[in-house]
């Protein structure tokens, strides 16, 4: 039986919400590894105490357990079925930090506020500041997703990462900068992505620090 704890740290700015990051703790056999993960946005996840969370004033943050959404859910699978035994933890970034269960909609809150320079201070993560030598790797699933404002975010993100030059970075690239979603909407992109992703995942859990 896989033992998994997850928390998440949300932000209420005016009506939005927003997931600054999360985190999974799996319990297993192997020896512990540290990775890091970045997708588009948060989407059904969220606190598991609603009073608390209803109660939490405008700009201040909590951080608590949550419930474990579909891709959450689909990160755990992945990763048991590359190494039944994995230990570890898993770090969950986003390119943006907008919560919200129906992406098209999330992407155009963001565009809108790029647009109108009306950036909420919780939109995004500075990436500038995450040190990948925290991490045994980075898995990349942020999809397929474009338009000028998440290209460039891409981007900037890509070159933040690689800057660095430590730590290996993975994901199913569909060019220098796209990269699949972990879940698929479509079931043949889901079975593409896991022959794909499970192999890599391998490899990079086999490369221990």
């Amino acid at each position: 039986m896989t033992l998994i704890q997850a928390e998440g740290t949300f932000v209420k700015d005016n009506s939005l919400e927003y997931r600054i990051e999360a985190q999974l703790k799996i319990k297993g056999n192997s020896p512990p590894q540290n990775i890091l993960l970045i997708m588009l946005n948060p989407g059904d996840s969220k606190l598991q105490n609603d009073t608390a969370w209803n109660l939490t004033k405008n700009n201040q943050k909590k951080t608590d357990k949550i419930n474990l959404d579909k891709t959450m859910n689909k990160v755990v699978y992945l990763l048991k079925k590359a190494d039944s035994n994995f230990n570890g933890s898993v770090h969950i970034l986003n390119l943006f930090n907008l919560r919200h269960t129906k992406a098209q909609e999330a992407i155009q809150e963001y565009v809108t506020q790029k647009k109108d320079k009306s950036e909420s201070p919780f939109l995004e993560t500075d990436f500038s500041i995450v040190n990948l030598t925290d991490y045994d790797f980075t898995w990349v699933a942020w999809s397929l997703e474009a338009n000028s404002y998440l290209n460039n975010r891409k981007k900037d993100v890509l070159c933040h990462l690689r800057k660095q030059g430590e730590g290996r970075i993975i994901g199913k690239f569909e060019s220098c900068f796209h990269a699949r979603h972990l879940r698929p909407r479509l079931k043949k992109h889901q079975d593409e992505y896991e022959s794909y992703i499970v192999p890599e995942l391998c490899n990079a859990l086999a490369l221990r620090k």
